[in-house]
């Protein structure tokens, strides 16, 4: 249950003699810290005052007001001191010699209301109060009090409750939106610098061949590489660089230089193109690995150079809790599994609560594959290497197939 730090809570008692009443109030606080202000002959019990508020409240600011009256006839004892007051009269009378008035005519009551006013003349001393037996009463009043208190807070916990739960669809809602625009976005974004580029170089009549560029930057590549590799233009602005001397060691400095040229320009028909590097290395000495999964291993450690390094190159070294090579042996087998009607693969459904009444909303699909060599193969060890692999699709159709049949 989700409590509040803010509330109010009052108790009372009352009897012939005796009455209390106890006032609780707390906000926010980090900490809890309680301060609690009670009239002085209650001190004896604001230990106990203050443990009985902490057994159910455990943070907070709480400010504690305590308001007590109690007339027995004992509770207060009122003293005349008899020769501060005669004092004081002959003081009197030296006043009034003083000023020539030798016998002055004062009025006999006028002079005992002046006297009763003089310090110390008169004093009231609280008698002796019996805390501890008045401490189950003054108990009472502290549980009311407590009781309110925290009834109040639960009830502000349960608005606020409700509150989190209503900012959470509505952050769910404007997730799932944003996560079905971010494609357009990019594309939108990317029309505008197109449009852009296109406008200024027709303000310079002058115009870019993407494949003149292209062209140039697979001449920088292999004038870079040497002998060392060959160099493959495969689709859109991707190339391959295939070697099988080089340490991995050597294929980083050839990409940092690589990354470095281009950063640095390459002129097509007297345009200067800055360009960026994204990429992946991915080496093996598996003599079955199959050319698409080989691929698929390359393309994820692309993406990962392009959308989280930065440019960085990604050198692929197996899925999660796999090693490179075993990766492949088993993405070579999923895929052979996917264009063979998903053999191992199978759906497990797991229930969707709702968090307001605890009620079923739906289920979510879970894939799941098995192989009598491996085992059950988490998803992410094949996901993200297969999700721009064509069989990718297949697989896609067969789990639509099997969760609406």
């Amino acid at each position: 249950m989700v409590k509040s730090m803010t509330g109010f809570g009052r108790g009372c008692y009352e009897e012939e003699n005796f009455s209390v009443t106890i006032e609780i109030k707390s906000v926010n606080h980090r900490y809890n810290e309680t301060a609690i202000r009670l009239p002085h002959f209650l001190n004896p019990l604001e230990d106990k005052i203050r443990k009985t508020i902490l057994a159910s409240v455990s943070r907070g600011r709480i400010d504690v007001f305590v308001t007590a009256r109690y007339t027995d006839q004992g509770a207060v004892n009122v003293t005349v001191d008899k020769a501060l007051a005669a004092a004081y009269h002959n003081a009197l009378q030296e006043v009034g010699q003083a000023i020539g008035i030798p016998s002055p005519s004062i009025s006999e009551q006028a002079e005992i209301l002046y006297l009763a006013r003089c310090p110390e003349v008169i004093t009231a001393k609280e008698g002796l109060f019996d805390c501890d037996a008045y401490w189950p009463k003054i108990k009472q009043a502290v549980d009311q009090a407590v009781e309110a208190l925290v009834a109040m807070r639960e009830a502000e916990g349960n608005n606020i409750a409700a509150d989190f739960y209503k900012r959470l669809e509505l952050i769910e809602r404007n997730v799932l939106e944003i996560e079905k625009r971010s494609p357009q976005v990019v594309a939108e974004y990317q029309a505008k610098l197109n449009e852009r580029l296109d406008a200024l170089l027709a303000d310079k009549k002058i115009t870019a061949d993407p494949d003149r560029v292209l062209q140039e930057v697979a001449w920088t590549i292999q004038e870079i590489v040497k002998d060392r590799a060959r160099v493959y233009r495969m689709e859109d602005s991707t190339f391959a660089v295939l070697s099988t001397g080089p340490s991995k060691e050597e294929l980083e400095a050839i990409y940092d230089a690589i990354q470095l040229r281009l950063q640095r320009g390459i002129r097509v028909e007297g345009i200067k193109n800055i360009l960026v590097a994204n990429g992946g290395l991915f080496s093996t000495k598996a003599q079955n690995a199959d050319p698409e999964t080989v691929y698929d291993c390359l393309k994820y450690a692309y993406a990962e150079s392009k959308n989280h390094m930065h440019g960085m190159l990604v050198d692929f070294n197996g899925s999660i809790d796999y090693e490179a090579s075993k990766t492949i042996s088993i993405v070579n087998i999923i895929r052979d599994c996917i264009i063979e009607d998903c053999d191992g693969f199978y759906l497990e459904y797991q229930p969707l609560i709702a968090p307001q009444d605890g009620s079923i909303k739906g289920a979510e699909a879970l894939l799941r594959w098995e192989h009598e060599s491996y085992g059950q193969i988490e998803p992410l060890a094949f996901i993200p290497i297969l999700e721009n692999d064509f069989v990718f699709e297949e697989l896609g159709d067969w789990i639509l197939k099997r969760t609406m049949t």
